[in-house]
C-alpha cells in the first residue's frame, strides 16, 4: 500500500477512479434489477387485502411528508415486525401487519420513505458496491458459520461442522476488515439517517406511534446476510432513538450521561 500510494500516486488515482466508476456502474445495474433480486430472495408482491391496508397509510404520509413520487413496495412473509428501504423499493413483513397498529405502521411507514427520499440506501450500495470482495467473503464466511438469517428469521447455530470451521476461517479477515475499517467508517453517518428518518417521522406528528412501534420492533432489528447484520449493527440503540423522540424536560440536564469516548489528551498526559 505505501509503494502504491508513495512510489506510484498515478497508478493509486487511476485504480481509485477505477473502482469508484465500477461502483457506480453496479449500483445502477443493481437498481435496474432490484426487483428480480428481492424476487430471487423470497420476497413477493402485496395481495389485494395488504394493498387494502397499506396503501391508505402510504397515501396518508406521502401527502403529509409531500412526497413527489413513491417508491415501489415488496412483502416478505416473515412473522417479525420490520421494514426496510431500498433502492427502489420498500420491504416490509408480514408481522409487521400482524403486530403493529394502523398508526404505529404509518410511522414506520414514514420512517422508511425518508430513507427512500434521502438516497440513503444508494449510499448505502455504493458503500457495498465498493466493498464488494469483502462483503461476498463476509456473507460466505458467515453463511458456512451459521451465522446468516434464513428467510424464515432463524439465526444459524454457529460453528457445530466442518463447513462452520471453514466459514470461520474464509470470514475472519473480511470481518476484520468489516469490524475495525467499514462498520467504523459508516455508522456515524448511519446512525445520523436513523435519526433523520425519526425525526422525519416525527414532523408530520407521528412521534408516539413511533416510538411504540419501536418499542415493539427493537428486539428483532437484525440483517439476512453478514452484511446486513453489520450494517444492522451501526443503528443507533432503540433506547437512544425513543429519547431522541421524547419531549425534553426541564431536568434532562441533572441525568445526561456523556458518549462513550475516547480520553482526552489531557487524560492521556495524565496517563
Amino acid at each position: 500500500l505505501k509503494v502504491l500510494l508513495f512510489d506510484r500516486p498515478l497508478q493509486a488515482v487511476i485504480a481509485m477512479l477505477s473502482g469508484a466508476v465500477l461502483s457506480v456502474i453496479i449500483v445502477v445495474v443493481s437498481a435496474s434489477f432490484e426487483r428480480l433480486g428481492l424476487r430471487m430472495r423470497g420476497y413477493r408482491r402485496l395481495s389485494l387485502e395488504e394493498v387494502r391496508r397499506v396503501a391508505p397509510l402510504v397515501k396518508d404520509v406521502a401527502e403529509a411528508m409531500n412526497l413527489p413520487a413513491l417508491p415501489r413496495f415488496a412483502m416478505s412473509d416473515v412473522v417479525i415486525p420490520n421494514a426496510g428501504a431500498h433502492m427502489r423499493t420498500i420491504v416490509i413483513t408480514k408481522g409487521l401487519l400482524q403486530s403493529l397498529n394502523d398508526g404505529e405502521v404509518r410511522a414506520i411507514l414514514a420512517h422508511e420513505l425518508h430513507h427512500w427520499e434521502a438516497g440513503d440506501s444508494v449510499a448505502l450500495k455504493f458503500v457495498w458496491a465498493a466493498s464488494l470482495p469483502i462483503a461476498l467473503m463476509y456473507d460466505l464466511g458467515t453463511y458456512l458459520s451459521g451465522g446468516w438469517v434464513t428467510v424464515g428469521g432463524e439465526v444459524g447455530k454457529g460453528i457445530r461442522t466442518i463447513a462452520g470451521l471453514v466459514g470461520w476461517i474464509i470470514a475472519w479477515p473480511a470481518g476484520v476488515l468489516m469490524k475495525l475499517v467499514i462498520v467504523p467508517v459508516v455508522s456515524h453517518r448511519q446512525r445520523n439517517c436513523e435519526y433523520e428518518a425519526d425525526a422525519a417521522a416525527a414532523g408530520i406528528g407521528l412521534a408516539s406511534e413511533l416510538s411504540s412501534a419501536l418499542q415493539k420492533m427493537g428486539a428483532f432489528e437484525s440483517g439476512r446476510t453478514g452484511w446486513e447484520a453489520a450494517m444492522a449493527a451501526t443503528h443507533p440503540p432503540t433506547e437512544l432513538r425513543l429519547e431522541a423522540l421524547q419531549a425534553p424536560r426541564p431536568d434532562d440536564w441533572e441525568y445526561q450521561e456523556d458518549e462513550l469516548r475516547g480520553p482526552s489528551r489531557a487524560e492521556v498526559r495524565r496517563l
